[in-house]
């Protein structure tokens, strides 16, 4: 759902998925007239608020983002997150298997643009991101062509990402939290 909802593109990069543009001819047609300095990539729904923040697994990493989610004053969003409700569409976005990987480990985030509903600048303290191609956009603007059905990204849940984030980094913690997710993997 969530890939449909977001046009069959990375959130990030704003790149086509490759397999949707071999099989659509309406996205190949937009990626030749609009899209052509976009890389396809492959695309596949992500979290935002990813699993890895439920504490149930015992995993101390989990734990300590659990903990630190809820000193942000963030409870109630934790409890609508338990178990299955960590899949609901507000908290999915479609994104490539890099880049996010660099956004669950905290090394992107997305900051609301003042004054334009939806839309986030995308921000990252990626090292070396120059060697990288990674190619983000500067700013993601959340659309859906049915806003009853397929909700758009939380705010709050991106809010809780970007603090995370901000945190992480500040702290000097985003070292031990990418070697959790490159353990976990």
């Amino acid at each position: 759902m969530a890939k449909r909802r977001d046009d069959r593109h990375c959130q990030l990069t704003g790149g086509p998925d490759i397999h949707s543009l071999v099989k659509y001819k309406w996205i190949e047609e937009k990626w030749l007239r609009e899209e052509q300095d976009r890389n396809p990539v492959s695309v596949q729904g992500c979290h935002i608020l990813h699993q890895i923040t439920a504490p149930e697994d015992g995993d101390d990493y989990s734990k300590s983002t659990w903990a630190l989610i809820e000193r942000l004053g963030f409870r109630r969003i934790l409890d609508e997150l338990r178990g299955t409700g960590v899949h609901r569409l507000e908290n999915m976005m479609t994104m490539s298997p890099f880049a996010n990987r660099f956004f669950n480990s905290l090394n992107i985030w997305l900051s609301p643009v003042d004054d334009e509903p939806n839309a986030y600048y995308i921000k990252h303290d990626i090292e070396y991101y120059e060697v990288l191609d990674l190619k983000l956009q500067e700013k993601v603007v959340f659309r859906t062509k049915k806003p009853d059905e397929w909700h758009l990204p939380s705010p709050k849940y991106l809010e809780i990402h970007a603090a995370c984030a901000r945190v992480a980094h500040f702290s000097g913690a985003g070292d031990y939290i990418n070697d959790r997710i490159l353990a976990i993997e």
